[in-house]
């Protein structure tokens, strides 16, 4: 558990601290979630995407990230190590 705090908490000091984009520059940031939506973990899933959803609107509808806006990208992990580093090497693409 004190490893995926850190992981957040580096994500988001990332994103603080990422450059600001020229005016010109709209293309959405693109946050990618793999989240169990099947197999024996699906029941935590699906309140991690109602979270994330939320998120992504209220983001959205304060200006964005610097002014960009924020698209949440959800892959499935089934549940499983294997698939969620197949989601991940396919997000990382």
């Amino acid at each position: 558990m004190k490893m995926r705090s850190l992981l957040a908490a580096v994500a988001l000091a990332a994103l603080i601290a990422a450059p600001r984009p020229s005016p010109a520059q709209t293309e959405p940031y693109e946050i990618n979630a793999i989240l169990p939506l099947t197999g024996s973990g699906a029941f935590l899933g699906a309140g991690f995407i109602q979270a994330l959803r939320l998120v992504e609107k209220q983001t959205n509808a304060t200006g964005g990230i610097h002014g960009r806006p924020m698209k949440l990208v959800i892959a499935d992990d089934q549940s499983s190590s294997a698939s969620r580093r197949t989601a991940a090497h396919a997000a990382d693409r």
